[in-house]
């Protein structure tokens, strides 16, 4: 699949697993992952590609790339809580 910036709008929400609801945060993580996997894009510009191809508002596109992004930390945080 093609991943682009400048995409037509009839391709708003392209990507969107089930066009009646709101996407899950799993299948948002989904589509972080699969973008970072295509290597179209630096991932700070991943919640503008969500937000259009998953039709979802700016800021929950943020948060979820964030929560995602902190993914990999969350171990060792829970590691070092423990052992404080």
């Amino acid at each position: 699949m093609m991943i682009q910036t400048e995409a037509p709008e009839e391709h708003r929400g392209a990507m969107r697993p089930d066009p009646d609801r709101e996407p899950t945060q799993q299948e948002i993580w989904d589509f972080y992952y699969f973008l970072r996997d295509t290597g179209k894009t630096n991932m700070m510009g991943a919640p503008r590609y969500a937000q259009f191809y998953l039709d979802i508002p700016k800021a929950r596109a943020e948060e979820e790339f964030w929560e995602w992004v902190d993914i990999p930390m969350k171990p060792q945080r829970l590691r070092n809580l423990l052992r404080s």
